[in-house]
């Protein structure tokens, strides 16, 4: 159900026909707040009014398919005193939750997996939680607080979210090397789906945080990488060896002897004056044997802030692309690219992959294979001073003439240094309808809204019916 407000902006009062289209011909009604159904509507001068239009999503609709939905007014007998609005339907699942994920842990510890539940109904549900381990290790769900423990989570309607938080809990035994499948499951009147997290036993694993509750393998100058070593024999003495992405040693501890529950730890803090890339830690016996090697990323400091395109209102006009990026480190950042990509989420999965649609440099729509490499715009030679930003000089334009659909495109943001190592990306979206023209009557749709979506390079990443 969407709702929308009707102005009389003439001085006099009139009656208003309203009337809808449906790219798509879904069914639809237009009522009042009451909901009961109208055609017309009588406003004052200067007066407004809210309707409300209910589309009917057909049984058959494709997953991932968009309508786009017009409400047109006009005052009766005066054709030429019109005005217009649309609605974008996307069509989901009724019922989701993402993503499947891969992580590692130590015998006798828990890794933590988060995910992510919607509701795509036109009504508020409580959704019920499960857990199954493959290797019957305990699992737990918690509500996004990460303290509060559940089996359920109630979400409202349209595409309403929620974050859960699944802990799996590793034996003290368990063999280096032992994999677990973990099936998390949500269901609600007889529809279910689910996702799988598997864990992959490891002695030696880096943390974000001295807790060691937030595992990473991803870092950013200026982290403290905190290791912790599992699976060792009480009273028996390690030491660490941090090394940095030119394989020069960065720090070597004193020995740790190894606690009751067969654990060491250690934390090593990077510089802004270190090399990014590929980093490693080390873990030795006291005899000088290595034991374990960790690897993890430390990239720059530095994001996009700012992602922005236009919309295209009508059959040949131009979108407007701009960015811009800010970098905390003291050292520059040279030579780097950002590279630009408009897409159609054929699939309605919010992820640019495999059979999604993309506008190439030439304007023209193509299918992706999901792993070609593409691209509709290129900006290279970026280069940001320590602790600087930078920005577009100018916004690159594309026509949308070629742009195969109505309604909602993405556009996603890549940013890369000069040896190809991505730095961050970010997603905004942008509305193209080509042949029904750009709303000039106010829409309201709850959660629509402009937004910039970005994922580190370092992280796991309209209205909906």
């Amino acid at each position: 159900t969407y709702e929308f407000t009707v102005r009389n902006n003439t001085p006099t009062s009139g009656v208003f026909d309203l009337l809808t289209s449906s790219t798509l011909g879904w069914p639809n009604t237009v009522t009042d707040t009451s909901g009961n159904p109208i055609s017309t509507l009588a406003l004052g001068p200067g007066q407004s009014k809210v309707v409300r239009v209910r589309m009917q999503v057909p049984t058959s609709a494709a997953v991932g398919a968009q309508d786009v939905t017009r409400l047109t007014a006009t005052l009766q007998g005066s054709p030429a005193v019109s005005s217009s609005a649309t609605a974008v339907t996307t069509v989901q699942q009724g019922l989701t939750i993402v993503p499947s994920q891969t992580g590692y842990g130590g015998a006798g510890s828990f890794v933590q997996y988060t995910h992510t539940v919607t509701n795509s109904w036109p009504t508020t549900r409580t959704i019920s939680l499960s857990a199954a381990s493959s290797l019957g290790w305990t699992a737990r769900i918690f509500a996004s607080d990460g303290v509060t423990q559940i089996s359920q989570i109630t979400l409202g309607p349209n595409g309403a979210s929620g974050n859960v938080i699944v802990r799996i809990f590793i034996p003290a035994g368990a063999a280096s090397g032992a994999q677990d499948q973990t099936t998390v499951t949500a269901s609600v009147s007889g529809t279910s789906a689910s996702v799988i997290d598997r864990t992959i036993v490891r002695r030696l694993l880096t943390y974000e945080d001295g807790g060691f509750v937030n595992q990473s393998s991803s870092f950013v100058l200026g982290d403290t990488v905190y290791a912790r070593a599992t699976g060792l024999s009480p009273g028996s003495s390690v030491y660490f060896v941090f090394k940095d992405a030119n394989g020069a040693i960065v720090r070597t501890t004193p020995l740790r002897t190894v606690d009751t529950q067969g654990m060491a730890f250690d934390q090593c803090v990077t510089l802004g004056t270190h090399p990014v890339g590929d980093w490693v830690v080390e873990l030795y016996s006291s005899g000088g044997t290595l034991l374990e090697r960790a690897p993890f990323v430390v990239m720059y400091d530095a994001e996009i802030t700012t992602l922005s395109a236009t919309d295209a209102p009508k059959v040949g006009d131009r979108i407007a692309v701009t960015s811009s990026t800010v970098n905390r480190n003291p050292t520059p950042i040279s030579n780097s690219t950002m590279t630009y990509v408009i897409w159609w989420d054929t699939n309605g999965d919010g992820t640019f992959g495999a059979g999604d649609t993309y506008i190439d440099g030439a304007g023209k729509p193509r299918a992706w294979d999901g792993s070609t490499s593409v691209s509709t715009h290129v900006t290279t030679g970026i280069t940001v001073a320590g602790g600087g930003t930078w920005s577009e000089s100018r916004p690159w334009t594309m026509p949308n003439t070629g742009f195969p659909n109505q309604g909602t495109y993405r556009v996603t943001a890549t940013w890369k240094t000069s040896t190809g190592r991505v730095i961050d990306v970010a997603t905004t979206q942008l509305y193209s309808i080509p042949t029904l023209g750009w709303p000039l009557l106010a829409a309201t749709l709850a959660g629509a809204a402009y937004a910039l979506w970005r994922r580190r390079a370092s992280s796991d990443g309209g209205g909906q019916a």
